[in-house]
């Protein structure tokens, strides 16, 4: 195959590491051009957008937080009010408290103050409708204390001309008190008879000089149901005042609260107009008006941001206006720097660039200088093994050329054993070829050819050399042998300890005697020194021709399959002892039985019916008997023709399980 212009892999990683880094700088600095260039054509809509979205946002939060703080007075309202409601409804449940008239000395200290409408109504008059009021000291001492930061004055006046109040944090030494002060004409009374439910008034600087105020008022009423009087509480709010509006939006900007009357609150000094107090603002009445009708949300006018948002709990606006070129500011000098900042970056892209060649060159070298060693050294090792690379840098070459040595070292220790394998294999090869030439040598291979029996046999070797065989021979003019054996165990040595059972067997058949003494005298044989371990299973059979006596015994081997005339095979099953060479002193028997002429006798090994297919499943005696009772006619090469053939077919291209021994005996 032709192969391109060879190029060092220094070179391809000096070009790799320069492209890829040209590459990356170039679409890094387009990319921020362009970026660049993007911005300044958004910058003014995206921080308008954002600007809007943070004042929105920062003015909703700020809502939230003084509609929370204004529910907070309105739950104390509630519950104080709550409580007058129960006394003035329930008067027997409760004893009167004495009250004394106004001391100056009480002032800012926790006691209820009394007051009077008209100056015809006297103290003793008036005296036990206080006492039972005076009750809700107990209940307002832990509302008042708590809130102490809070709440300055607490009072509440009935129609009927009754007031009593509570401050203890004013130095007024007078206080209220027995006089005439027509609480009806008060803007809080009004404005809670007026409302018939819990409401606050305009914020208005407190006369004692403690900040801003505000009043929440609540209607008392009667048993029935009737109104009969208003509670109001006085709350200072500059901390809130501070934590909503003390916010730095930047030069111009301002942040203060529409009232509900349409009066203008800041904190900003500035923005007071002269001679008002906290509830003025230098707005005129066309904006007053026109920033009471804006829906909660931004609008810009006259390249200002406004911003709305409803206090819910007392219908107050929360306003805030910033400049434009507060936040248009910075978009305005975006594009002065874009071309300086374009000059930048093709300098630092030179610079860059010149710094990547110079550290890939150098880089390169370092890395490749380890491979070009270790590559002469796996030359060398490929022709010496004994030779090991030097390397041992300590990164994935230095591993690279340790892994070489120990390969080189494996190879060598490899190929030495692989001869010694090789020797040891051809070793065994020669001594199972000769074992299975002994196996064969000795299995007889001529059938004889009469009128009175025919017999025919096959033996089929596993892929190692077994040690089943047959054997049949004549004993004088009127019995005839059969034997069918299987010894434990595979290769040379099993086939020898084969051969010398099958020559026992043989001799001691042609000593003379029935089947169980030749079994028990060639067990007694067998065992002595049989320091292998050998054992074999022995069917031993003598037919008397003349008779068709079968005289048998088996010492742990398959039962045979039998067929009287016209019958089917079916298995004989007999006692059967242990095999051979397992165990001395065993008194072997024997039985008899007759085969009329017509009958047929089969013997095999445990490869027959233990012969496996593909899938796992064995051959088994019932299969085999059903093939041969298929084609049983007393040809017993027919039949185990047949047999053979079945089960090659049934186990396929499967490994042989074991050697498959049968023999066949018809008499005729």
């Amino acid at each position: 195959m032709e192969q391109g212009k060879r190029q060092s892999i220094r070179k391809r990683i000096l070009f790799m590491v320069v492209m890829i880094s040209a590459m990356s700088l170039v679409v890094t600095s387009l990319f921020g051009i362009i970026s660049m260039i993007q911005i300044q054509h958004e910058a003014k809509s995206a921080l308008s957008q954002q600007a809007k979205d943070n004042l929105a946002a920062l003015l909703s939060s700020k809502a939230r937080q003084a509609d929370l703080r204004m529910n907070k007075f309105v739950e104390i309202v509630s519950e104080t009010a709550y409580g007058i409601n129960d006394i003035i409804s329930h008067p027997d449940e409760y004893s009167p408290r004495p009250v004394e008239p106004v001391n100056p000395l009480n002032a800012g200290k926790l006691v209820m103050q009394p007051a009077v409408r008209s100056e015809d109504m006297k103290w003793e008059d008036v005296k036990p409708q206080f006492e039972l009021l005076a009750n809700m000291e107990t209940k307002l001492y832990p509302v008042i204390t708590n809130n102490r930061r809070v709440i300055t004055t607490v009072y509440y006046a009935l129609e009927n001309g009754l007031m009593m109040c509570y401050d203890d944090q004013s130095d007024n030494k007078g206080g209220p008190g027995l006089g005439v002060y027509d609480f009806t004409q008060s803007l809080w009374y009004k404005l809670g008879k007026e409302k018939q439910e819990i409401t606050f008034t305009n914020v208005y600087n407190d006369n004692f000089g403690r900040g801003i105020t505000i009043t929440c008022v609540a209607p008392l009423y009667e048993k029935d149901g009737s109104f009969c009087g208003v509670l109001g509480i006085d709350l200072l709010i500059n901390d809130l005042y501070s934590e909503i509006l003390d916010i730095d939006l930047g030069t111009g900007a301002s942040m203060f609260i529409l009232g509900a009357n349409g009066n203008v609150i800041s904190l900003d000094p500035k923005m007071i107009s002269e001679g008002t107090d906290a509830a003025g603002y230098n707005l005129s009445d066309t904006d007053k008006e026109r920033m009471s009708s804006f829906s909660d949300g931004i609008t810009v006018r006259n390249d200002m941001y406004y911003a709305f948002n409803t206090i819910e709990s007392v219908g107050w606006k929360m306003c805030a206006r910033v400049p434009q070129s507060n936040v248009l500011e910075f978009a305005n000098t975006i594009g002065q720097n874009i071309v300086s900042s374009i000059i930048m970056f093709i300098v630092f892209f030179l610079i860059i660039l010149l710094s990547v060649v110079i550290l890939a060159y150098e880089f390169s070298g370092k890395l490749t200088k380890p491979i070009t060693d270790l590559t002469e050294d796996v030359r060398k090792i490929s022709g010496d093994l004994d030779y090991r690379s030097s390397v041992n840098s300590n990164d994935e070459i230095g591993d690279l050329a340790r892994q070489f040595n120990e390969m080189a070292e494996s190879l060598k220790e490899r190929i030495e054993e692989l001869t010694s394998i090789t020797a040891e294999k051809e070793r065994l090869r020669a001594e199972l070829d000769i074992a299975a030439k002994i196996q064969e040598s000795t299995l007889p291979k001529d059938f004889p050819d009469s009128s009175d029996f025919g017999i025919y046999a096959t033996m089929t070797p596993a892929k190692e050399v077994g040690g089943d065989f047959y054997d049949f021979f004549t004993i004088d003019s009127d019995h005839f042998a059969l034997v069918m054996a299987d010894v434990s165990g595979k290769g040379i040595p099993a086939a020898l300890f084969m051969t010398i059972a099958k020559s026992t067997i043989h001799n001691s058949v042609m000593n003379g005697g029935n089947t169980g003494s030749i079994m028990t005298r060639v067990n007694e044989i067998l065992n002595v020194n049989n320091n292998s371990g050998f054992f074999v299973t022995v069917w031993l059979g003598i037919i008397t021709i003349s008779t068709g006596e079968l005289q048998f015994s088996s010492a742990g081997h398959e039962y045979p399959a039998i067929r009287h005339a016209n019958g089917k095979y079916e298995l004989y099953v007999t006692d059967n002892l242990p095999a051979l060479a397992v165990q001395e002193d065993i008194q072997y028997d024997y039985q008899s039985i007759m085969l009329e002429p017509g009958s047929s006798i089969f013997l095999y090994t445990d490869g027959v019916p233990d012969a496996k297919g593909e899938n796992g499943e064995r051959f088994g005696t019932a299969r085999m008997l059903e093939v041969l009772n298929s084609v049983a006619s007393g040809n017993m090469k027919r039949e185990i023709s047949m047999l053979r053939s079945k089960i090659s077919e049934f186990t396929g291209d499967s490994e042989p399980f074991d050697d498959i021994t049968m023999l066949g005996f018809s008499r005729g």
